[in-house]
């Protein structure tokens, strides 16, 4: 992968757990609302970047069905997000 290529991929990604951390819900936030909270930046690269992220342990997709909803992970004590020692909000109760 190309430098420039990887290091926009990082920043939306880094720009996107910012949104998801501002918008902390049960429920999620739809892909649409965070690629129009990035400035209108394309769904198909807002989708790629989550399977990233999802990939990595940071979030999780709340919803199965269209349209996709997207929170932070919360890990669980022995999850692969937690060994792998990703930083990721914290439970509220």
């Amino acid at each position: 992968m190309d430098y420039e290529l990887e290091a926009k991929a990082v920043s939306e990604d880094f720009r996107i757990v910012s949104i998801l951390r501002s918008y902390d819900s049960p429920f999620g936030i739809t892909t649409k609302r965070i690629a129009t909270l990035l400035g209108g930046a394309s769904i198909r690269s807002i989708t790629q970047a989550m399977v990233r992220l999802k990939k990595s342990g940071k979030v999780q997709r709340v919803t199965h069905t269209p349209p996709a909803r997207w929170r932070l992970s919360i890990p669980s004590q022995n999850s692969t997000a937690k060994r792998k020692g990703v930083k990721l909000c914290e439970k509220r109760f």
